[in-house]
């Protein structure tokens, strides 16, 4: 029943939605729920007070936590649902599913073109590093290609955070979990938030290793993305340039890891990206430092 990383598929059709300790369920400049549509937020802040301003609303404000409120629902709806109805509409939601899943399992597969997808990236590291592998994602994987299959296997962004949060948090996920294989997988716009020195320094100097994977994709793919969403006939995207989001100079990532004694990789094209992987994650489970900068689209 798992639905896809994104609700936009779902917001146009959906009668009844529970936003689940969410505190940005879509973006509505781009897409919303259709009118009449019910709409109820569920979290031990549900409508996220202590925000200066947040738009969202509700029916009904849940204050409650996931782990207690959904066995109620669950029940609840067990006991008023008409099973054929049910039934139904979970097989309609399930085959939709499934579509949604191969699509993304067929976007990771495809290793065409001259610089590879972060999808196919996404997949190949997914495949690496293995089931136990605690994954810390700033930005670029594409979790549609992964295959991960257990609690606590993926962190994704913190909204207390900001642009570097990934690698440091990494760091501290090695430190809770140390038996584990800690993959920070970062743009390279924020690898370098991160202060990188300062990471690859702390991690030689407690005996943290953690594989550091970096999507480059030359700039700020974040912040043109966003430009381009929200402006898309703003002066910046008619320029063809859109300031401050690309990279002119380029540093050398293998370099900086090695300037801390670990060990770094540059792979350009997708046929070099399993070796490399495969090396990488050998010499951080041997207890060093590693990195892997991929070219990618």
């Amino acid at each position: 029943m798992h639905g896809g990383f994104e609700v936009d598929p779902w917001l146009a059709e959906a009668d009844a939605i529970l936003m689940l300790e969410c505190d940005v369920p879509w973006i509505p400049a781009i897409r919303a729920p259709r009118p009449d549509a019910r709409v109820f937020p569920l979290g031990p802040d549900p409508l996220f007070g202590r925000y200066p301003t947040r738009g969202f609303g509700g029916e009904v404000a849940i204050a409650a936590s996931a782990g207690s409120a959904l066995p109620a629902l669950d029940s609840a709806l067990s006991a008023c649902a008409t099973p054929g109805l049910v039934a139904a509409r979970g097989a309609a939601m399930a085959a939709s599913n499934a579509t949604l899943r191969d699509r993304g399992l067929a976007a990771g597969a495809d290793a065409s073109g001259a610089v590879m997808t972060q999808a196919h990236a996404s997949a190949c590291l997914a495949a690496a590093a293995g089931s136990d592998a605690i994954f810390v994602n700033e930005y670029p994987l594409v979790r549609s290609a992964m295959t991960l299959r257990h609690p606590q296997n993926f962190f994704g962004s913190s909204p207390v955070g900001s642009l570097g949060w990934g690698l440091p948090a990494a760091l501290g996920a090695k430190l809770a979990a140390p038996g584990r294989l800690v993959v920070a997988a970062l743009g390279d716009g924020s690898y370098r938030f991160a202060n990188p020195i300062v990471c690859h320094q702390a991690s030689a100097a407690e005996g943290l290793p953690v594989l550091a994977v970096i999507f480059d994709n030359g700039g700020y793919g974040a912040v043109k993305r966003a430009t381009q969403a929200m402006y898309p006939q703003g002066a910046a995207v008619a320029s063809g340039r859109i300031p401050l989001s690309d990279f002119a100079v380029v540093p050398d990532h293998v370099r900086i890891v090695e300037s801390c004694g670990g060990r770094g990789w540059r792979v350009e094209s997708a046929a070099e990206l399993p070796a490399a992987l495969d090396a990488a994650i050998a010499c951080v489970r041997g207890g060093t430092q590693a990195l892997v900068s991929i070219r990618v689209r």
